[in-house]
């Protein structure tokens, strides 16, 4: 992932919230176009001009791949093991490929794109780049330590091969080679990645054929190199220093540079001398164009808006007449060749201020300036078009010229709503490249504002005033009329009154008697004309309603669990409405609360409706009132106990221990009493268990403990054993509200069981 700086346009986008409006142009700052390469690596890119082809070596998929200027695929030559450097012949009819893994360079039909030969090279291990010059094709070879240049001659009836034309062994790696075709005698070579980096020129031109002219370093990390048209000067691609520099072919010393940035890896020379510099730059610009010998850059090109990564090494191809520049760019596994049209020219910028918005026919003024390189003359001719929804396609208004400084202006007068965007385009000529910029402007009537105000209260059928304004930034005139509607409980949908009309400061005023309590809404609404927008207000009035009486039995009344009880509500006299409405809420967070009945009340005004009481419940009536009757609501809690029964397990007999005893559990006083409880469950509840001893004719509480029900709602306690015999003891289960894990149900306790311990 690349992280880039804000661009100029987008900081700028910050500051066209206000009132002006300025639009962009075109900056050069990124590809013209770009398409994704079936590649896993990239070696060497070359531009073929006769058929309109760039070719791109891939080393890792052993092959070549051919695409048209827009980066589409026209042909792909596989079978060849790491495929690495390119050379067109002469006439272009020819593509060269060094073939590192199989020790041979290929020759491919650039029209039909087969291959037409293979040459081996010998005792030369692994030609990895190549070079055309005098009368030769040479490359570079070699694995670490065993770096040489070689040559095949094309030229004869047989091709003729020589290897280990540096006699000196001065290449620890196979050097990268490269010429110009303006100037067949020079041949550079330079050892890439290594620091420092070795670089040497050679004269080709003779039989004594290559004859050395100079060696020397150029920096650490060498990607890539290039010789000018007239063969003086050699422009090296380092990852240090952080420039292009520019060395003489004879003695290899630095006569200048191209400021560039922090690693350069690429970098080609176009016929005219133009040089391509190009970095690995994550925070940069990736390529600068220059003309010959000048340090300031005629064009930057940035990658990042297109999301294609960074430029790889060797990574930049001229067509040779200038037109186009080609740079290949990787991210992770992914390549993609970006097409630069028109490098050479001086990139052009259109700048545009229209107004933000502007009312239907009404004249609005856009503004701009045309700038970049040498300036244009005055009276330069721009075309203008405005794209509305009257016109979706463009409209060509009447073309602007340009003043001494660039600037221009142009009127307009917009007559349809919506968007309406102004596009001013420059050709471009033979030094200045196209440029273009556009703005919209929004095209809207102007606002309308309707303020109303209605008293907040007022009595059902008496008289009340309601007032308001009706403003725009173009005063309505005054008659101006405006439609009224209320809504309320017997005109849900509304109901139109009389329209009234504004005044001269656009106020207006009217009376109603409204015939229906309860939330009345007036709205008052303007519709609008050619050049104001519609607009509308309203306010509420709460208007009165009679009382009526609704009342609902069984409140606090406490049931068995499980008792169906029928609650009554009895609803007073109302205007229309007699329906009413019985929930209940049962206690528990797990319960919602439920319509039970929704019924009209009969003659008496009553209905009812049976409700289960398992739980606490809260029940309440709802009237809901009418037109001329308040709303009402009722509530009434009743209470129910909890479903509780006990039992006693290993007594040998039941019976009296008296004549007016109750009839006890007789136990032996070592056996001890099995007590189980069975309570209707809910989440976390326990269980009190209550136990009495008899002692001198009375009842003491011996003991009292919560224990926790089972989910089947049952309890089952030991009592233990007695230590002696004609012990009298009585237990009970309880539920109490709040202390048993919960409040759903109300207090409830068990009967008594009685236990009676003997010998």
């Amino acid at each position: 992932m690349r992280n880039r700086r804000i661009s100029t346009a987008t900081a700028l986008a910050v500051l066209f919230s206000s009132v002006a409006l300025t639009g962009l142009g075109s900056t050069a700052a990124h590809a013209d176009g770009h398409a994704v390469l079936p590649v896993a690596s990239v070696a060497d890119v070359v531009v073929d001009s006769v058929h309109q082809r760039v070719f791109v070596s891939d080393r890792t998929g052993g092959k070549v791949v051919a695409t048209d200027y827009s980066g589409n695929v026209v042909g792909t030559l596989g079978s060849l093991p790491e495929a690495d450097g390119l050379e067109l012949s002469a006439d272009s009819r020819t593509l060269y490929v060094a073939v590192a893994g199989s020790d041979e360079i290929a020759a491919i039909d650039t029209a039909d794109l087969t291959e037409s030969a293979r040459y081996s090279t010998g005792s030369a291990d692994a030609p990895t780049t190549l070079a055309r010059t005098g009368g030769k094709l040479w490359f570079g070879y070699g694995t670490a330590a065993n770096g040489n240049i070689g040559s095949l001659d094309l030229s004869g009836p047989e091709p003729v091969l020589a290897v280990a034309q540096d006699s000196a062994n001065r290449w620890y790696y196979a050097p990268r080679l490269a010429s110009n075709p303006a100037a067949p005698g020079v041949l550079a070579a330079g050892v890439p990645g290594l620091s420092p980096s070795a670089v040497a020129t050679y004269d080709v031109s003779g039989p004594d054929a290559p004859r050395l002219m100079a060696q020397d370093q150029a920096g650490s990390n060498l990607r890539d190199l290039a010789v000018t048209p007239d063969g003086r000067q050699v422009v090296t691609a380092s990852g240090a220093p952080y420039e292009h520099q520019v060395l003489s072919t004879t003695d290899l010393k630095k006569v200048g540079s191209y400021p560039t940035d922090a690693y350069p890896n690429a970098v080609d020379i176009a016929a005219d001398g133009t040089v391509a510099a190009g970095i690995d730059g994550s925070y940069e610009p990736d390529v600068y164009i220059f003309k010959p010998g000048t340090t300031q850059p005629l064009r930057k090109y940035d990658f990042a808006d297109t999301g294609s990564g960074t430029l790889v090494p060797d990574g930049l191809a001229w067509e040779p007449d200038g037109n186009h520049l080609f740079a290949v760019t990787g991210s992770g596994s992914t390549y993609r060749l970006n097409t630069l049209n028109a490098p050479t020219k001086a990139a052009t910028t259109v700048t545009l201020s229209a107004p933000a918005t502007v009312v239907p026919g009404k004249s609005l003024t856009v503004t701009g300036k045309v700038s970049g390189g040498d300036a244009l003359p005055a009276g330069t001719s721009l075309t203008v078009t405005r794209t509305d929804a009257q016109s979706p396609s463009g409209k060509a208004l009447a073309p602007v010229t340009t003043g001494e400084d660039g600037t221009f202006s142009f009127t307009d007068t917009p007559s349809v709503e919506g968007d309406a965007k102004y596009a001013v385009s420059y050709a471009g000529d033979a030094s200045h490249a196209p440029g273009s910029a556009t703005r919209t402007v929004a095209v809207t009537r102007s606002a309308t504002t309707v303020t109303v105000s209605a008293p907040a209260t007022a009595t059902r059928a008496k008289s009340l005033t309601v007032t308001g304004k009706v403003a725009n930034a173009d005063a309505l005139p005054a008659g101006t009329a405006l439609t009224v509607k209320r809504t309320d409980l017997e005109s849900p949908s509304g109901k139109a009154l009389a329209s009234v009309k504004t005044k001269a400061d656009g106020t207006f005023s009217f009376t109603d008697t409204p015939s229906a309590g309860g939330d009345v809404k007036y709205a008052v609404s303007y519709a609008g004309d050619a050049s104001r927008a519609a607009g509308s207000g309203s306010d509420t009035v709460a208007v009165s309603r009679t009382a009526t009486t609704l009342s609902l039995n069984n409140n606090g009344k406490v049931y068995s669990y499980g008792k169906d009880v029928t609650f009554t509500a009895h609803l007073g006299t109302t205007y229309k409405n007699r329906t009413v409405e019985i929930w209940a809420n049962p206690y528990g967070s797990d319960k919602p609360d439920v319509l039970v009945k929704k019924a009209t009340v009969n003659s008496s005004g009553n209905v009812s409706a049976v409700v289960d009481m398992k739980r606490d419940t809260t029940v309440t009536a709802v009237f809901a009132g009418d037109a001329r009757t308040a709303p009402k609501s009722v509530k009434a809690t009743a209470y129910a106990e909890v479903s509780v029964s006990t039992s006693l397990a290993k007594y040998y007999k039941t019976g009296k221990v008296s004549a007016n005893s109750s009839t006890y559990y007789w136990y032996r006083k070592d056996a001890g009493p099995l007590f189980t409880t069975t309570m209707s469950y809910y989440s976390g509840r326990h269980h009190r268990l209550d136990l009495d001893v008899y002692v001198q004719g009375q009842w003491h509480r011996g003991y009292e403990e919560f224990f926790e029900l089972g989910t089947d709602g049952k309890s089952v306690i030991d009592l233990g054993s007695s230590d002696e015999a004609g012990l009298r003891v009585r237990v009970r289960s309880a539920y109490i509200n709040d202390s048993s894990g919960d409040n759903v149900n109300s207090t409830t306790y068990s009967s008594w069981k009685y236990i009676y311990f003997t010998n």
